[in-house]
């Protein structure tokens, strides 16, 4: 009278559940293969446990296991609805059990969904920062090609002893007249283009809880008026031409922080952000393809987190890369993305840039042994 090990004991517990799987999924089960099992429980039960028995079990089971690899006990385990559902997130689940995999497949949702969430704002925001520095460009050189003929205009101005208007000719008046049409015009311009930086300045800097700064405020000027001063025609020009270069400073210190900004997170914090996202993507398909075929284990979700660090750290890392996203003819954004998707992929090129510099340098050649006429020349010194 014997009894089983106890490994052998955990293996018969075990097998009830594998010939169970391998009945339903299995396309030929052989009957000998439940037969020695069968025997075995039964042998087990009435304490008649022999080597014969144990041989006929252990190679019955082994058959078994090949039969329905790569499922194992453990994504049988796995996959058993034993888990409660306690998370405030999903209220209208409570009291209901879930498997392993069905919770690792809600966290990796909810994952994304917080990802995504995150990512859209700051993808809208560089791409508003972006284009409000486009234009902003844009009306910095059309103000500063407006007000370059201010000078010459101002130069060719006549000048009379007592500057009296009743001293210039017809003609002369026209030229003063002019100066002051396009000076008036030109402060308008710069007006126009301290507010568009003050807009950059709130969008870039999300300043949006306070209230726009006047062009008088970021220049230190009393006031943005086209035509504030009046009178003589020296002082309309003057006043123009300082108002221009104000807003020319202030415009490019505001684009110049905004594009710093915004380069910030394009660069650093987008790839990483996409490349997490990409490598959730990827773990949700997996999860999605391992509950179909039965194998989610229980390392599964330790692997699905390292899973998800490798992406995020492929996408900041393939940036690094400047020629690979115009050798692709991708956007960086969307190669972040890809890399977190597929880390295999970006370890394989990393792989191979290593393997060239492993590779043993060519061995010299033309040494003094080897030339023709050395060793001769050699002798008869």
């Amino acid at each position: 009278m014997s009894t089983p090990t106890a490994a052998e004991s955990a293996a018969l517990d075990e097998a009830g559940p594998l010939l169970r799987f391998a009945s339903e999924h299995a396309d030929k089960l052989d009957p000998t293969l439940s037969l020695a099992i069968a025997q075995a429980i039964e042998a087990s039960r009435d304490q008649q446990w022999t080597p014969q028995v144990s041989q006929k079990f252990w190679q019955a089971f082994a058959e078994l296991c090949k039969l329905i690899r790569p499922v194992t006990m453990d994504c049988l385990a796995a996959a058993h609805r034993d888990i409660p559902v306690r998370s405030w997130v999903r209220f209208w689940r409570r009291g209901q059990n879930v498997s392993i995999a069905e919770r690792t497949s809600s966290r990796y949702m909810i994952l994304l969904f917080v990802l995504l969430i995150v990512a859209t704002p700051m993808q809208f925001y560089v791409w508003v920062s972006s284009n409000l520095a486009k234009q902003l460009d844009a009306q910095i050189s059309s103000l500063t090609v407006e007000a370059a003929p201010l000078s010459a205009e101002y130069t060719q101005l006549p000048v009379t002893p007592n500057s009296a208007a009743s001293a210039f000719t017809p003609e002369q008046k026209q030229q003063q007249e002019k100066l002051v049409q396009d000076a008036t015009a030109v402060a308008a311009d710069a007006c126009r283009v301290l507010l568009a930086a003050d807009q950059l300045d709130r969008v870039a800097f999300l300043k949006f809880y306070q209230h726009p700064a006047s062009p008088a405020a970021m220049t230190g000027s009393t006031s943005c008026s086209t035509n504030p001063v009046g009178g003589p025609t020296v002082l309309q020009y003057e006043y123009a031409a300082g108002l221009v270069q104000q807003a020319r400073t202030a415009a490019l210190r505001i684009e110049n922080s905004a594009n710093l900004t915004s380069g910030i997170v394009l660069s650093f914090v987008l790839p990483i952000l996409l490349g997490a996202i990409g490598a959730v993507a990827y773990v949700i398909r997996t999860i999605s393809e391992q509950i179909r075929s039965t194998t989610f284990s229980s390392s599964s979700p330790v692997r699905h987190v390292m899973r998800t660090m490798l992406g995020a750290l492929m996408g900041m890392v393939v940036g690094l890369f400047s020629g690979l996203s115009s050798q692709l003819s991708l956007p960086p954004l969307a190669l972040a993305f890809l890399a977190g998707y597929g880390v295999e992929a970006v370890f394989s090129m990393f792989d191979g840039l290593v393997e060239r510099f492993r590779q043993p340098a060519p061995a010299a050649t033309g040494s003094a042994a080897g030339r023709p006429g050395v060793g001769a020349a050699q002798s008869r010194s």
